[in-house]
């Protein structure tokens, strides 16, 4: 993970940043599903703001760059993270 992203943060938006961000890998490694993809090598997430709710990924694997947005809220003590190809 990106560490600066949670630069100037306070430690509960450290830790709910980090979250979004875990499960911003998590759902386009699953969406993807193919063997060799590494989060810190071939996911990226443009930085954003956790009042923004959305947000902006890619994915470079296999000379291949792919574009995705993500949404992300949270119910309660927990985070809900899902993630869409952008084919425009």
């Amino acid at each position: 993970m990106d560490v600066k992203h949670l630069a100037n943060l306070n430690q509960e938006d450290k830790i709910k940043k980090a979250t979004v961000i875990w499960g911003v890998k998590e759902s386009i490694f699953k969406i993807k599903n193919e063997k060799g993809i590494s989060f810190p090598k071939h996911i990226f997430e443009d930085d954003f703001h956790l009042g923004d709710t959305l947000g902006k990924a890619q994915l470079k694997f296999n000379n291949c760059l792919e574009d995705y947005d993500f949404r992300f809220e949270f119910i309660e003590n927990y985070a809900l993270v899902c993630a869409f190809e952008n084919k425009e």
